[in-house]
């Protein structure tokens, strides 16, 4: 039932946030004389503000670093050109010159990557608080973990796999078994990519709501999971009955309709619990944005 909660709460809890914005800029624009500054100013734009500083910090002093970085490529690809000019020429210097070229390259690339990263990490701690971010962080590092640890078994396997093909007698019972575990660790690598962003999802939305805000929506999540799963398999009994009552010739029209009527009702029931389920998270994303 958790997994089922989790994965619903998301688009939900998502479709709520931006309801909330709405509703947090509706407020602003009310009674704006008798507001301070702080009030007027909405959140967003406050937030849209600090990045951009960060990042433009960031980027001034990596950029620099770069700078660097390809000015002595390019100091090092003049050289290679200006030892060419010469006969004969210098290979072994060429060589040199070369590795010390990929050396930088990859040292540029590094530096790049790094610049990214540090960038994707200041907009999170922006957005969410230093204490989300490290936590997402940490758990994208245990799925890197895992996830290395999982192909590399799939690729043991293929391997495997290969072996039995090209052998003079095909194994196809042991090759199917093969198969049949490559396919479970895929299963395993899906499931446990889903529960990461799941608990990535849950993690911003507590940053910006608070724990007790989101506990009270995943146990409303929880009670509409109980009601719906009541209420399809009630309707499901109702279509065994409705395919039982067809078989027999001739159909009693009055069973029929009747058992179509309790179908439309399930029906109606489920869409009922779905809209006030809806309803209920708008309140309590409402209730936390004004208090």
């Amino acid at each position: 039932m958790k997994k089922v909660v989790g994965f619903l709460a998301t688009g939900t809890l998502v479709f709520s946030l931006s309801a909330g914005i709405f509703l947090n800029s509706t407020f602003a624009s009310k009674d704006v004389q008798n507001k301070s500054i702080g009030e007027i100013i909405h959140p967003k734009y406050v937030e849209s503000i600090v990045e951009k500083k960060e990042v433009a910090e960031i980027k001034a002093k990596y950029e620099a670093e770069i700078a660097e970085i390809e000015e002595s490529l390019k100091a090092i690809r003049n050289g290679i050109k200006n030892l060419r000019k010469v006969n004969p020429v210098d290979e072994e210097a060429v060589e040199e010159l070369k590795e010390q070229e990929k050396a930088l390259h990859d040292k540029l690339k590094a530096k790049k990557d790094e610049l990214h990263n540090v960038i994707k990490k200041v907009k999170m701690v922006v957005k969410y608080g230093e204490e989300a971010a490290n936590e997402i962080e940490a758990l994208k590092a245990g799925f890197k973990e895992e996830e290395k640890a999982i192909k590399e078994q799939i690729e043991a396997i293929k391997a495997q796999i290969r072996e039995l093909k090209d052998a003079e007698n095909v194994d196809e019972e042991a090759i199917a078994e093969l198969k049949e575990e490559e396919k479970a660790l895929h299963d395993e690598l899906k499931e446990k990519r889903d529960e990461l962003h799941n608990k990535i999802d849950r993690i911003k939305l507590v940053a910006k709501y608070g724990e007790d805000v989101i506990a009270e929506i995943e146990e409303a999540y929880v009670a509409f999971g109980e009601k719906i799963a009541e209420l399809e398999e009630q309707k499901e009994k109702v279509k065994e009955e409705l395919k039982a009552l067809r078989e027999n010739k001739p159909v009693d029209k009055d069973a029929e309709k009747e058992l179509k009527e309790t179908e439309k009702s399930l029906n109606d029931q489920i869409k009922a619990e779905k809209e006030a389920l809806e309803d209920k998270i708008e309140d309590i994303i409402y209730a936390a944005i004004i208090k």
